[in-house]
């Protein structure tokens, strides 16, 4: 399956479940829906060329720079930058780390039960909500059962 087709799927899936099942409000479904929809794209974050690859490198680019650039004092000196420099070198290169050696293959570990439980949790602990945390596990497996790919780890 390609992005496309995983996008309609998990946005039919959050429609049945978030609407259809749950009755949710317009604005509460429409939150869970496009969870599950980031979900249902989240496990090709080890493929190079996925858009949600992409996404996810620019976030924590930009991530890593706010971080950075929050580490401002009153007064800007050189060795702030040099600080703020090494600490944005270092978020970076903690998730290349990640990246190259936990995501190193595509339909790897992202292909999981675990994944979409990690997923879950993430999504829950963003804003301790339980459909979010529903969102994020339906989004995933939806994702693994499209691409025939479920593995336990």
């Amino acid at each position: 399956m390609n992005f496309p087709e995983h996008t309609f799927i998990a946005f039919l899936i959050g429609v049945i479940i978030f609407w259809g099942f749950l009755g949710l409000s317009l604005v509460e479904g429409t939150v869970c829906v496009l969870l599950t929809i980031l979900a249902g794209l989240s496990p090709d974050c080890d493929h190079q060329e996925a858009k949600i690859r992409r996404w996810l490198n620019m976030a924590v680019l930009t991530l890593a720079l706010a971080i950075a650039i929050l580490q401002v004092p009153l007064e800007l000196s050189f060795e702030w930058a040099k600080e703020a420099g090494i600490l944005f070198l270092a978020i970076v290169g903690v998730y290349g780390l990640i990246m190259m050696c936990v995501f190193g293959r595509h339909r790897g570990p992202s292909h999981s039960l675990a994944f979409a439980i990690f997923i879950g949790a993430a999504f829950y602990f963003i804003a301790y909500n339980e459909m979010h945390a529903l969102a994020g596990i339906a989004g995933t497996l939806t994702h693994l059962i499209l691409d025939k790919e479920i593995k336990l780890i």
